[in-house]
């Protein structure tokens, strides 16, 4: 079989554990006697430390990505009641008249359209809201009431939206980081197996020697056959 090239679709851990075998590999036929080969384990070894920092990261960031989702999603709920209790008590405020002209100031199309957004969309549209509700012909105690609980709602948002933007940021920075890690992995296997293959021709060891430094690829698993119901005429 010989060397398997690290693909980009090979999961992040599998790249590792690739490039540990022909490690360990190397290793065991050094204890085995054969010293010749212990100038290239310096290579494919230097590869997996440099592996370890990238993947603290790699964990480290995606947990950053996955909070910053959490915190846009927690902040998107809040917003959306907001919006909700402000329509139902400036509904409230107008005697349930959906023609009165306050109510269509602030709610033109109702709230549904609003609350259905997500947070990154609905922000303008609360920030359209808070203009309108601060304006002179809006009720003093639905201003009273919602004014700051709405400048607050828009800022939390406007944080955690930045907050998601800065970890996505991060972890695509990860991501280059990976990629050549895996470039990296690959040029130090290639030269392992070169020399491998040098000192197999020199002492007549054969194939099989040198695809032994090398894990074998993963069996395929047999499709199971597809069983047909017989059909009644």
């Amino acid at each position: 079989m010989g060397m398997r090239t690290i693909q980009e679709g090979t999961s992040w851990e599998d790249c590792f554990f690739q490039a540990a075998y022909t490690a360990d590999a190397l290793a065991a036929a050094i204890a085995e006697g054969e010293k010749e080969i212990g100038e290239i384990v310096p290579r494919i070894e230097a590869a997996l430390d440099q592996w370890i920092p990238i993947d603290a990261e790699r964990r480290d960031r995606r947990r950053a990505v996955g909070r910053g989702n959490a915190v846009v999603r927690i902040c998107d709920g809040g917003a959306d009641r907001l919006v909700v209790a402000l329509h139902n008590d400036t509904l409230g405020n107008v005697k349930q008249n959906r023609a009165h002209p306050v109510f269509v100031r602030l709610f033109p199309v109702g709230k549904g359209p609003i609350v259905r957004l997500g947070l990154e969309s609905q922000l303008p549209e609360m920030r359209k809201i808070q203009i309108k509700l601060g304006e002179a012909q809006s009720p003093a105690d639905l201003k009273r009431a919602y004014g700051k609980p709405f400048a607050d709602a828009i800022a939390r948002g406007e944080a955690a939206v930045r907050g998601r933007e800065t970890a996505q940021a991060a972890l695509g920075q990860t991501g280059v980081k990976m990629a050549a890690w895996r470039e990296q992995a690959n040029g130090a296997l290639l030269v392992v197996e070169g020399m491998l293959k040098k000192i197999a021709g020199e002492r007549g060891l054969g194939r099989g020697w040198v695809e032994a430094f090398f894990p074998s690829a993963p069996k395929k698993a047999k499709a199971k056959p597809v069983e047909i119901a017989a059909q009644v005429a």
